[in-house]
């Protein structure tokens, strides 16, 4: 219920992103090369994103930032916490009381069986099936206040052959002070794809960080004829 309403009172913020896209010729071990970094702006409005000011490997990228090429990219995860603690689609077990980074924490490991509420997967180019994996993993929750500080989720039991066989996401939360109030808000986020090699690329990386959060701007295009 915490989760709930947190994520439906985010506040309106900016924040300048950085995310790097890397890539391996091999999942074990990998050998990670930058294959992208894009540096932006970024006004969040509630759990929607608009981007702005984007630079994409040193280079002004003067189209829209939808427009960029169709690659794995990390972001905030608020649909997943939405079914991590969405009624009848994750079960939660406690594990234990830890201590991180000086915050009483609880952690519990997370279990979700293959189509379940999770989004799905689209196989290689013209295999034209999608599979909705199993989720697996453990989040973290403050004592003090009951919201996330970290969340850490695998997708499993993908079919043989399948396109996919691994897809990682983890995500961390902090409270960052805006002029005189606290929130707590997404500092990074990192997403891992391992393809089979069948119409998927080898392993990629995708790191997205948020820093100088700041009061929000809305963003506009003024245009004089």
């Amino acid at each position: 219920l915490a989760i709930q309403k947190y994520l439906a009172a985010l506040p309106n913020f900016n924040a300048d992103e950085t995310s790097k896209r890397f890539s391996s010729p091999s999942p074990n071990p990998p050998k990670w090369q930058v294959e992208e970094t894009l540096q932006s702006e970024v006004s969040f409005q509630g759990a929607s994103a608009v981007h702005r000011n984007v630079v994409r490997n040193g280079e002004p990228w003067n189209d829209l930032f939808e427009h960029l090429p169709p690659l794995p990219r990390a972001g905030p995860q608020h649909g997943l916490l939405r079914s991590v603690f969405s009624a009848n689609c994750a079960t939660l077990e406690f594990v234990k009381r830890a201590v991180e980074a000086g915050v009483p924490v609880l952690v519990y490991r997370i279990t979700a069986l293959p189509e379940s509420c999770f989004g799905g997967n689209w196989g290689p180019r013209g295999q034209g099936a999608r599979y909705f994996p199993g989720k697996s993993g453990e989040v973290t929750i403050a004592e003090a206040d009951n919201l996330v500080r970290r969340l850490d989720v695998s997708s499993t039991g993908y079919p043989k052959g399948y396109g996919t066989e691994l897809i990682e996401t983890h995500a961390t939360w902090d409270y960052i002070k805006i002029g005189e109030e606290r929130h707590l808000l997404p500092v990074e986020v990192q997403s891992l794809l391992v393809g089979n090699g069948s119409g998927l690329s080898l392993p990629t990386l995708s790191v997205a960080t948020f820093k100088n959060h700041r009061h929000f701007e809305a963003f506009t295009d003024i245009k004089y004829k």
